[in-house]
């Protein structure tokens, strides 16, 4: 039945397409079904170039061990790492099925 005309409307629509008398009865029959199709959905991504920039002054820091004759020296930078990432989905369908609620198959 269409969605959005009622049912004795439908009969009328009906009787009007066959050219039917008034005091005919006409009659629709319907039949649900479920169809299903699997996607597989897989990630595809790639890495773009990555970039590396010094941000600022380092800073050094001075340690000398009084029981070496030496100094041990830390130089911290602050870096800026630019990592691009191109993302995509890659959608593959398989073979669609479809069950109409039936007890038997009549379909060869």
């Amino acid at each position: 039945m269409a969605e959005n005309v009622l049912y004795g409307e439908e009969q009328d629509i009906l009787r009007d397409e066959c050219d039917c008398t008034q005091d005919s009865c006409v009659k629709a029959g319907y039949h649900y079904a479920e169809i299903s199709v699997p996607i597989e959905l897989k990630p595809d991504t790639a890495l773009g170039e990555v970039v590396v920039e010094c941000c600022g002054e380092p800073d050094i820091d001075c340690c000398e061990r009084k029981s070496a004759d030496c100094c041990e020296v830390t130089v911290t930078q602050k870096v800026s790492i630019k990592i691009p990432i191109y993302y995509q989905v890659v959608a593959c369908m398989g073979d669609s099925t479809i069950n109409c609620d039936c007890d038997t198959c009549c379909c060869p």
